[in-house]
Order: C-alpha cells, then sequence, then structure tokens
C-alpha cells in the first residue's frame, strides 16, 4: 500500500535469511535492500541510515534496546510490536527527554498489543473530547479471539515473568496514569484488574444489566494480555489530560470455559516453560502455520461499564501475525508518508502510545488495510448483526480479573 517510490530495507542476524524473505515477496513490489546487523554496536549506524524503523525483534529488552536508544538520539522515529511494558517504562525514562530533543517520534506497542485497545478507547472518549470537556470514563473491552499464541511471544510472557515479578507486572499504573480524583483510593482498587480468584465466579451476578441492541449472553474471564493493553491505555489517558477506569477480559460461552480461563491464567512461568520443552507449547520461531491463521480471528467490543452499552469495537483476522504485520506497518507509513502535523502529537518528538502518535490518520490506515473498526451508531448496529450470525469462539486463557457474567 505503500506509495510508489518508497525506498526501504530488511535488517537482522542472518543475510541467508534476509535474503530468503526477499525472495519470497510478490512481484511487482520495490526490493528492499539488505542490512546485516550482527549486534547492539551497530544500532547507531543502522538508525543514521533511515527516516524510520520498524522493529520486530524480540524479546525487545534484549534485542531492540539499543537500537530504540539510537533512534532517539539521532532522531530517527521508531514503531514496534513489544508487548513488555516494564521495558516501555524503561523507554520512557531513558529516552523520552532525548526523543524530544531530537525530534524522534518513539511508539512502543504498536501490534496487537495494544493498538486495538489503545484505538478504541480513544475513540470512546472522542465525542466529549470533541466539546473540549475534561473526559472521566468507566469503560471495559471484551475480547473474542481465535488463534494460537507464537513460541516467541510465549518465551516473552516467561521472561518478562522471571525477570520483574509479580510487584512490577501487578502494577496498574507502570506506564502512569494513576487518578488525581479525590476517590483515589476506590479508583486504585477498581483498577486491581490482574487480581484472580476463581471462587469469585460461585459470586457472579447473573442478572448484569443487558446492553441495547445486544442480545447474547457471555461470561468474562481473564484476558492474557489486560496486563500490557491497560497499562498503555491509562498512559494515553494520562497523556490527553484524561481520567478513566479501563479493564479488559477475554470472552467465554460458559460459566466452565471462563473458569478454565481463570485457572490457566495462574500458572506459573517454570510450569510454562517445561511446558515448551516438553513440546506442548511452540518454542521461539514457532508459530500457526498458513492455514491456522487464515482461520483466526479477534473482536474488541468496549463497553460502558455500567450500562453495557457498545461505544466502539475493533475487529479483524489472525491477530498475532496478519493483523499484527497491517497495524505496526501502518503506523511506519504514517511516519514516512503523512505530514508531522497531520498526526496526533503534531509532530513532536518523544515516547508516545499509538493512539497519542497518530490518532485518527492510524484509524484510517487500518481501515483501508481491511480491520473494522466502528465507533458510531450506524456502524456499531451493522457490526453486532453481523456478529451475531456465527457462534463465539473462545480464546486462550490469560490474565485480567476473576471471571464474572455479562450478557449482551
Amino acid at each position: 500500500r505503500a506509495a510508489a517510490g518508497l525506498r526501504w530495507a530488511v535488517a537482522g542476524r542472518s543475510a541467508e535469511k534476509l535474503e530468503s524473505l526477499v525472495a519470497s515477496l510478490p512481484e511487482g513490489q520495490q526490493t528492499p535492500s539488505v542490512v546485516v546487523v550482527k549486534d547492539a554496536a551497530a544500532a547507531p549506524a543502522l538508525a543514521d541510515q533511515t527516516r524510520v524503523v520498524l522493529s520486530t525483534a524480540g524479546p525487545f529488552s534484549l534485542h531492540s534496546d539499543a537500537l530504540v536508544a539510537a533512534c532517539a538520539q539521532l532522531g530517527t522515529s521508531y514503531v514496534d510490536i513489544n508487548g513488555e511494558i516494564p521495558w516501555v517504562r524503561k523507554v520512557i525514562d531513558r529516552d523520552h527527554g532525548a526523543a524530544v530533543d531530537s525530534g524522534a517520534i518513539i511508539v512502543p506497542n504498536a501490534g496487537f498489543d495494544s493498538v486495538p485497545s489503545d484505538l478504541a478507547v480513544y475513540l470512546a472518549t472522542r465525542p466529549r473530547r470533541k466539546h473540549g470537556r475534561p473526559y472521566w470514563a468507566d469503560i471495559e473491552g471484551h475480547v473474542t479471539m481465535r488463534g494460537t499464541m507464537s513460541g516467541g511471544t510465549i518465551a516473552t510472557g516467561i521472561l518478562m515473568s522471571e525477570t520483574y515479578g509479580e510487584k512490577v507486572l501487578g502494577d496498574p499504573f507502570l506506564l502512569g496514569g494513576a487518578p488525581a480524583s479525590s476517590s483515589s483510593s476506590q479508583f486504585v482498587e477498581y483498577h486491581d484488574d490482574d487480581v484472580i480468584d476463581v471462587s469469585a465466579l460461585d459470586h457472579s451476578d447473573p442478572t448484569a444489566a443487558v446492553a441495547p441492541r445486544i442480545n447474547r449472553a457471555y461470561w468474562l474471564a481473564p484476558f492474557g494480555m489486560a496486563r500490557i493493553n491497560t497499562r498503555v491505555v491509562r498512559r494515553s489517558a494520562a497523556l490527553r489530560g484524561e481520567e478513566i477506569r479501563y479493564r479488559e477480559f477475554a470472552v467465554a460461552d460458559s460459566k466452565d470455559a471462563a473458569a478454565k480461563m481463570a485457572r490457566n491464567a495462574l500458572v506459573a512461568p517454570e510450569k510454562l516453560r517445561s511446558l515448551v520443552e516438553a513440546g506442548r507449547l511452540p518454542k521461539p520461531s514457532e508459530g500457526p502455520d498458513e492455514s491456522t491463521r487464515a482461520a483466526s480471528s479477534f473482536e474488541l467490543t468496549v463497553v460502558d461499564a455500567e450500562t453495557q452499552a457498545v461505544l466502539t469495537s475493533v475487529a479483524g483476522g489472525d491477530p498475532g501475525y496478519d493483523e499484527t504485520a497491517k497495524m505496526v506497518a501502518e503506523a511506519a507509513l504514517a511516519l514516512v508518508e503523512r505530514p508531522r502535523h497531520t498526526l496526533a502529537c503534531a509532530g513532536k518528538g518523544g515516547v508516545w502510545t499509538p493512539s497519542t502518535a497518530f490518532g485518527d490518520v492510524l484509524v484510517e490506515g487500518l481501515r483501508e488495510a481491511g480491520l473494522k473498526i466502528a465507533d458510531d451508531a450506524a456502524e456499531l448496529a451493522d457490526a453486532i448483526a453481523a456478529s451475531e450470525a456465527g457462534p463465539l469462539e473462545l480464546p486462550s486463557g490469560g490474565d485480567g480479573d476473576s471471571a464474572q457474567k455479562m450478557s449482551r
């Protein structure tokens, strides 16, 4: 989709693999250059040769740390697909000032972690923002997924758990967004969305409000990406001067399924590592094949926490590979092709989130790339009517609050 004449290159450690990648590209596309990067010492030279770096080299705390620092120093903009929130905290603290001075626009978390959540909440809060009013909101994200995680994603999750521990990973405000209001104690308790209590399943309220135009019942369970997406959303809100409560859940179609997902969320990292070593979970560099990806999909619905009324929705195909590639590529293309003043950040350097860096520019790009993003009543009515034609798919277990019954 890039404009004609775009000059680009692929970089990595193996010339053979890079050349094989280039050979696999469809005919008619401009052939990229190949840049071999042997170690972190080469990061400044790489950053100095380009305007924008798109990194998919994870774990990012190990393989992209020197690169993002070089970009911030040299004024080269940067996007990636990381889900390593403690590392993002490090990047903000270390590189934000340099990026402001150099003009580099640094945007971590520009893949499935956390573009859908960040843009959906951005759109949900926009109506009030347009009228210049300070915004406060109490909202939730409900995620339906069909797909398989890659070995790299699993390995990164294990690394995060073993490196940082629960005190850091469990901090709901690790990237900011802590409340400033007088109701802060209640607010913090509400935000503690990572406490998982399976026993709470027996006390869930089955009479929760039914939202207008939605009539299919489902259960909410812990979502594996909640500790990533909620942190990014809260940072975005803080950067926009908003105060919001945001939690994120996985969707299940039964109490038993929700309970299983809640138990899965409690699996210790050493147990996950043993499952990988035993071949029961994919290893790094292993992931779903093309047919599995073609059958994969996701849908995020953002709702008012009290009324369960739908505010926004984002849906697409395979989240971990196909749609993540679109998300980060559209972010990079926005930095290359769009005038800087048209971006949400107005071209100012710094460490941003996807919604605060790009705003509507990224929404438009992703719609053109095929993602379904609804943020008005007519679009949502169509999206809900279409979704009711098929059964709900069960996502894999993960992180979030104890499962609870909702209706739609």
